[in-house]
């Protein structure tokens, strides 16, 4: 992934607050929320620029480093519990406002360890890699492409990194596509987040088991993969630049991340199913309706109408285009309006 190190840009990343990655990619630090909670702020407000939403999202799972790296309790408590938070009423009841509060859906495929042994690092390139061989070679039919996100977890000590930053200095992952001849392939992919035994930190860690950091992680791609797929072109719901975030624009789960600082809790929690089932560990999304991050609603909020602004970025045909036409349109008629008063008058006389 291009580091999005530049004022006005469009940041990609996940990453953890106070961190080497914070510093790399937003060149500023993290706020302190206070004691009582993180204060509305709509300056973090999202706006739709016109581009690709995935309302009904399908994903799975693709563990990278063979059956020998994974505890299968690990894997079926990812597995549930992120297909549990995905599908759940009343988070979605907070995400439904970025669909216009039409229903949004998510089914969860089988997942798949990989068999291959992990290397000690991996990038953006080699996920991408991954993700275009498996394609070519077949391991990729069954699957609605154009709406699914195939997300991949990496291992116990394995390193992930995106330009000059790893997950061993903040980074906690990301979400893209890439092309194969004239397909999209969309993905995600953490770090497996854990204290290591070295004293040394791996990915974003907030809680105390590294199954739920991995599911928090994939909720938080997999919920920007929902509104703004399409990295590479027009944006879907992106913040205006924002200067406490060094002049970026920021995802449905990047602000609150930030605000929560060091306190990551604020943001980070269990949370309780709407079917009474349990909890799941998620990452609180940010929204509109509350100007914050939002834990789980049992009415969907107030559909969100901002809107690209004339100042926003990555502004499409679809928003400030139609308002633009309507303009020109307007000064067409009033010229031939007053052209033709001008004949009447030259004509009576």
């Amino acid at each position: 992934m291009s580091n999005p190190n530049n004022a006005g840009s469009h940041l990609k990343v996940f990453i953890r607050p106070n961190s080497e990655a914070q510093k790399y990619f937003l060149g500023v630090a993290s706020h302190e929320a206070i004691a009582a909670g993180i204060q509305p702020n709509s300056a973090y407000d999202l706006y739709y620029r016109g581009g690709k939403l995935l309302p009904n999202l399908q994903f799975t799972i693709f563990y990278v480093g063979g059956s020998q790296a994974w505890q299968n309790s690990d894997r079926t408590n990812i597995d549930n519990a992120l297909s549990a938070a995905m599908s759940d009423q009343n988070l979605n009841n907070v995400m439904t406002q970025y669909f216009n509060d039409q229903a949004i859906t998510s089914v969860f495929k089988p997942s798949t360890i990989l068999s291959a042994a992990a290397p000690s690092q991996l990038a953006q390139s080699d996920i991408e890699t991954m993700l275009t061989t498996m394609y070519t070679g077949g391991q990729l039919q069954g699957y609605d492409l154009t709406s699914t996100v195939f997300c991949f977890i990496l291992s116990s000590g394995v390193v992930l990194s995106d330009g000059n930053v790893n997950s061993q200095q903040g980074l906690g992952g990301f979400h893209g596509e890439v092309q194969s001849g004239n397909t999209t392939l969309y993905y995600a992919v953490v770090a497996y987040a854990e204290n290591q035994a070295n004293g040394q930190m791996n990915g974003i860690v907030a809680f105390n088991a590294p199954w739920k950091n991995i599911t928090a992680a994939l909720y938080h791609e997999l919920n920007e993969a929902r509104t703004d797929p399409d990295v590479n072109g027009v944006p879907g719901w992106v913040s205006n630049p924002i200067s406490d975030f060094g002049g970026q624009s920021v995802e449905v789960g990047d602000a609150p991340v930030f605000e929560a600082g060091s306190n990551l809790g604020l943001v980070f929690k269990e949370v309780p199913l709407t079917n009474g089932s349990g909890t799941v560990p998620i990452q609180l999304m940010y929204s509109n309706a509350v100007h914050g991050p939002e834990g789980p609603q049992t009415t969907p909020d107030p559909p969100a109408t901002q809107t690209a602004p004339a100042n926003g970025i990555g502004t499409s045909g679809a928003t400030t285009g139609g308002n633009s036409g309507l303009f020109i349109l307007a000064i067409v008629l009033g010229v031939v309006i007053i052209g033709l008063i001008a004949f009447l008058l030259l004509y009576k006389h």
